[in-house]
């Protein structure tokens, strides 16, 4: 597990396509939660 810090550096170098990929994830994450409750 990536804690936040090195999330955030991550995000930073790459830059607005990096922060899409992550927003991307967050929300398919989000769905698979919602699928799969518990």
């Amino acid at each position: 597990m990536l804690c936040s810090g090195s999330t955030r550096v991550l995000i930073e170098r790459a830059g607005p396509a990096g922060l899409s990929i992550a927003r991307h994830a967050l929300r398919t994450l989000r769905s698979f939660t919602r699928l799969f409750p518990g």
